[in-house]
């Protein structure tokens, strides 16, 4: 799937920064698998999870805030039970992390398996962990805290008593080199026990290492999910239907589109519908395909990582994979120019689509080589995958190259500006119209240079000459 690089520059961190997750669902969201070909009832089940809870969210917010603010007061001490699986001795401090999830858990997951099966919530399942805190607690004290109590070993409360002993004695002779021989003596029986405790302890805790990480792992789960309810609740969120098509209709990009708001100005939400084949997205320069491109790719990576889509409606298929070729998303082009990376990049991807159902998107593909060349290759590159078992998105200035696809949508961009619009704004992308509107195959790309030369205040008189040719 996408890298980070690339889920940065699509705005799929910026969506993730939403969210407000606990240690564990923090876990939970570096390890998210996205559903693929094939785990279609896997992924209905988890809409389902997740239209419920954003329902719940919208209605009883305060109750689940709750649980919220409970989850990020657990520690994620995975790593440290891993450790315990293995066997490997816990120190006193260690000791106190696993005392303190058991308990805190203990107490947690009750209430979370309750509320989750009052409104119907699937596979939210915990086990017990009682006997962790037994062991842990053996005085039944409730607090969290640890040490290796005296009520473990009859040899180390008998070693801890006789250091006393000696110590009273030293506060009366402090120099009295056999009180100080005596008392290094207890205290080496202590130490020794102590260890011989801890190693004892770590072996009957090890023996409930797997539920506290199985637990620990649902508390993460659980988490992540009600992060993901509630940006579905805020931000109104459709859930998506499973299709044997891609179908977005009013798609936004949250990252753009805040930067747009910052700046005064609107989001132009996306609507196309792709299918098998090649989709060719057309558009002069600045007229926004890149941005449909991006707006696109986020949303469906969205839903393939168990997320409502930022559309009023999505329908999708699950996929294998999401790969890209275009300079704006790929990291350098390996010493080679922009044009030889790019083709670099296509072979990987060709090799990639003979291994299951991919999504392709290619932005711009070959505008770094001559455009007479340039449009026969991206045109030859859109027939390929046309005939190919998977889906290409493809955004292009040339023209005849949408003519070898199966769709083809266009950016409306400049075409209602009437010259009596030009008034020498620089503000270009208040004109713009950043829609995409089907068109013919056979339709040719728009020509705006010249208008955005106008826009942009050209020397009359290059302008004219430019006009003339």
């Amino acid at each position: 799937m996408l890298d980070f690089d690339k889920k940065n520059n699509i705005g799929v961190n910026f969506v993730m920064d939403m969210l407000r997750l606990s240690p564990l669902g923090r876990r939970s969201h570096r390890n998210i698998v996205p559903f693929v070909t094939g785990e279609e009832e896997k992924f209905r089940r988890e809409m389902e999870n997740l239209s419920r809870l954003s329902a719940s969210v919208t209605r009883s917010q305060a109750v689940w805030n709750k649980f919220r603010v409970r989850l990020r007061g657990i520690k994620d001490i995975v790593p440290t039970l891993n450790k315990l699986a293995r066997g490997i001795c816990m120190s006193e401090t260690e000791f106190y992390e696993i005392k303190c999830l058991a308990m805190e858990a203990s107490a947690l997951m009750p209430a979370i398996s309750a509320a989750a099966a009052d409104i119907g919530l699937l596979g939210i399942e915990f086990r017990p962990l009682g006997e962790v805190v037994r062991i842990l607690d053996p005085s039944g004290t409730g607090s969290a805290a640890f040490d290796v109590s005296s009520s473990y070993s009859e040899v180390l409360r008998a070693a801890r008593e006789e250091k006393r002993n000696w110590d009273i004695k030293l506060r009366f002779d402090p120099d009295n080199p056999e009180f100080k021989e005596m008392r290094m003596k207890a205290v080496t029986v202590e130490r020794e026990e102590e260890t011989r405790v801890l190693y004892s302890l770590s072996k009957e805790c090890s023996a409930y290492a797997g539920d506290m990480i199985s637990d620990s792992l649902m508390l993460g789960y659980f988490d992540l999910l009600l992060e993901k309810a509630y940006l579905a609740s805020e931000r109104n969120l459709s859930r998506p239907i499973l299709s044997d098509r891609i179908n977005l209709v009013g798609a936004v990009n949250p990252k753009i589109e805040d930067a747009l708001k910052r700046n005064g100005k609107t989001f132009t939400p996306v609507d196309i519908i792709i299918e098998q084949g090649t989709t060719v997205i057309s558009g002069a320069n600045m007229s926004g395909k890149s941005v449909a491109l991006k707006t696109i790719i986020l949303n469906l990576y969205l839903v393939s990582a168990g997320f409502f889509p930022f559309t009023e409606h999505c329908e999708v298929f699950l996929f294998d994979d999401i790969l890209t070729i275009s300079e704006d998303l790929e990291d350098g082009n390996r010493g080679l120019s922009s044009f030889g990376g790019e083709i670099v990049r296509l072979n990987e991807c060709i090799e990639e689509t003979e291994k299951g159902y991919d999504l392709l998107f290619m932005d711009e593909f070959a505008r770094g080589t001559n455009p007479v060349e340039g449009a026969k290759i991206a045109r030859a590159a859109a027939e390929f995958f046309n005939e190919r078992e998977c889906v290409c998105v493809m955004t292009t200035h040339f023209d005849g190259v949408s003519q070898a696809a199966g769709a083809h949508y266009q950016v409306r961009g400049l075409s209602g500006v009437r010259s009596s619009d030009f008034t020498g704004s620089t503000d270009i992308a208040s004109l713009m119209d950043y829609s995409l509107e089907k068109v013919p195959l056979d339709m040719p790309v728009s020509r705006e240079a010249v208008k955005v030369c106008r826009l942009l205040d050209m020397c009359p008189e290059l302008l004219a000459l430019i006009e003339t040719e």
